[in-house]
């Protein structure tokens, strides 16, 4: 369970990063630059706000359900072909409900910021929730590894998968594996 390992460890990486927070308030001045850095930090707080609510909503049904051993009935795959579209189908559905336009949004409005401040004051040195790197890039050489692996198997049988309804909700992948048997 290599990949099940390296996809639990990105996402506690991840979770960090949603979770972590700013260790102090910015200071911004009374003027036009600053009032509009000001509008664009208070506009990614709210945004983060929800994202954080969104993304621990989601961990909690993720981590409270584990799917029946009929999940795959009907449908042939190998050992490693089931472990990779437990993985996959867990990620898509939990990037379905914390949803990832928010997390677009987020990234838009943090790059916005940064860009502002450098421009305004020179450099970046207000801290904010999130690194825009980690946010935007942390974990997608695993998710590309994932998404490739899920890609070989036959059309028709993720035509079936993807339509399986028990796979598009948040679920865990590793109380699943291990009833299954994998």
């Amino acid at each position: 369970m290599d990949a099940t390992f390296k996809w639990i460890v990105s996402s506690f990486i991840i979770a960090f990063t949603v979770y972590a927070l700013a260790s102090q308030s910015p200071q911004f001045k009374d003027t036009e630059k600053e009032k509009i850095l000001h509008y664009t930090y208070l506009k990614l707080q709210q945004l983060t706000d929800k994202l954080e609510k969104k993304t621990k909503t989601c961990a909690v049904a993720r981590k409270n359900r584990t799917l029946s051993k009929s999940v795959f009935k009907g449908v042939t795959l190998t050992k490693a072909e089931r472990r990779t579209s437990l993985l996959y189908f867990s990620r898509l559905a939990e990037d379905k409900c914390a949803g990832k336009e928010l997390l677009g949004e987020v990234i838009i409005v943090l790059a916005q910021f940064k860009e502002l401040e450098k421009r305004y004051r020179g450099n970046n040195t207000i801290e904010t929730k999130y690194d825009l790197d980690a946010l935007c890039c942390l974990g997608w050489e695993s998710q590309a590894k994932l998404e490739m692996a899920y890609q070989k198997i036959a059309p028709e049988i993720r035509g079936v998968l993807e339509t399986n309804v028990g796979l598009q909700k948040p679920f865990n992948p590793i109380s699943t594996a291990d009833k299954l048997g994998l």
